[in-house]
């Protein structure tokens, strides 16, 4: 399906989607608690490969047999479910589907090895999990995926001893890390930080609460955050539904807006920002690189450069994201400049054009938030990937004043 944005968002009112990142936690915690995930909405296609993995995960913890999974496209479901199956020592095939299969997890695979699970590759994205982990130490590079510790975090508690999850050197995207640690701890499980990690007490019972609802997403909020800053004076977008004191990374979207010189305001649950005069900043984003793609627009609309470091990790998501930021730039007839590390984007107007996601549903959202920079319809193919963690993000974009219409007559659009 292709997106033809004929006119960019004007301002208005929104809620937040319900947050992947939150929601996939509160389901296997309610999984590992015996537990359905009833206050979990489910709507993304990542929530919804983590609904079916939870479930798996609560019929093995009951002694029912799990053949085959699938974790569809989401990374995070796909980390913390290895290892969970590995503590329960439970036999089962997973399915990794679309980019996830080009997303490695070598150096998680070789460490749960290493503690006792055989993982098997067999093809067509079909992963054999058997065996079962033993406590221990868990060593990991600070500069891998912060979801290889979240998933040991959830599996670790489950084993009859102690372990501990090492972390050499400094840890990215630690906000979520911090996320997982505070829902197991309402789960009733002890996890311990120190300057090098984290102690995990064995022996755990899984008790979360019935009815725990998850938070509104601070990543798929933070393109309209972004995009909001760039409209005209007098015009404002207002997000709600957003807990303003949330472990969630992506929370920082305020404050690196807030340096550009934006006008934004908050209350207790929602975020207003209003349009204004913009100016460049050098951040380093290295533990929010989901908001790489979102200030993409704020960066463009902005007097002077904007230089966004430590994105090296953001090469290793659904799409190569800084080398998918420069070729939409690019297409949309404007220029930035990077290395393996860094993005240095200069303000400027577009002249839009036609973009390819690279079925990346944050580059599909950036392309359309892009609309406000650019002087001509932008269209967006392979739109359909925004149903990734956001699939409500082109009903959002028409309801902030956007005009916009579809190859796929099905759409209401």
């Amino acid at each position: 399906m292709d997106a033809r944005i004929l006119e960019p968002i004007k301002g208005g009112e929104i809620t937040a989607p319900e947050s992947k990142s939150h929601a996939v936690r509160i389901a296997f915690a309610s999984a590992l608690s015996g537990r359905a995930p009833d206050a979990v909405r489910g709507t993304s296609m990542d929530v919804r490969a983590a609904l079916r993995c939870s479930e798996a995960v609560r019929e093995a913890l009951e002694g029912r047999p799990v053949q085959e999974v699938s974790s569809g496209e989401s990374a995070l479901t796909f980390r913390i479910l290895l290892p969970v199956m590995g503590a329960i020592g439970a036999p089962v095939t997973v399915r990794e589907e679309g980019s996830l299969r080009s997303r490695t997890s070598k150096v998680f695979m070789d460490l749960l090895e290493a503690h006792g699970m055989r993982i098997e590759t067999r093809g067509e994205g079909l992963i054999r999990l058997t065996g079962k982990l033993s406590p221990g130490t868990y060593r990991l590079p600070g500069n891998v995926s912060s979801q290889f510790v979240t998933g040991l975090m959830f599996a670790l508690p489950l084993l009859r001893g102690d372990s501990r999850i090492a972390i050499d050197g400094s840890l990215e995207s630690e906000p979520y890390v911090r996320m997982t640690a505070d829902v197991l701890r309402r789960s009733g499980i002890d996890i311990e930080e120190d300057k090098n990690g984290y102690f995990v007490k064995g022996s755990g019972n899984y008790s979360l609460p019935g009815g725990e609802v998850p938070e509104g997403d601070w990543s798929g909020a933070s393109f309209w955050i972004f995009a909001g800053a760039c409209l005209e004076r007098g015009r404002s977008v207002t997000v709600r539904g957003l807990n303003t004191e949330s472990l969630q990374g992506d929370r920082a979207a305020p404050d690196m807006l807030d340096r550009m010189g934006a006008d934004i305001a908050m209350g207790v649950d929602l975020i207003i920002v209003s349009g204004g005069e913009l100016h460049g900043i050098e951040r380093d984003m290295s533990q929010t690189p989901d908001l790489v793609p979102a200030a993409v627009p704020a960066a463009l609309s902005a007097n002077g450069i904007s230089v966004m470091r430590g994105i090296r990790r953001l090469r290793l998501k659904e799409s190569d994201r800084p080398g998918s930021i420069a070729d939409v730039i690019a297409c949309l007839g404007g220029r930035t400049r990077g290395t393996e590390n860094s993005l240095m984007i200069p303000g400027q107007r577009l002249k839009g054009g036609e973009v390819f996601s690279f079925n990346d549903h944050r580059i599909a959202m950036m392309t359309a938030c892009m609309r406000v920079v650019s002087d001509g319809p932008v269209t967006v193919r392979n739109a359909e990937a925004v149903g990734k963690s956001y699939p409500e993000f082109w009903e959002d974009y028409a309801a902030l004043g956007g005009k916009l219409e579809f190859t796929d007559e099905d759409t209401g659009y």
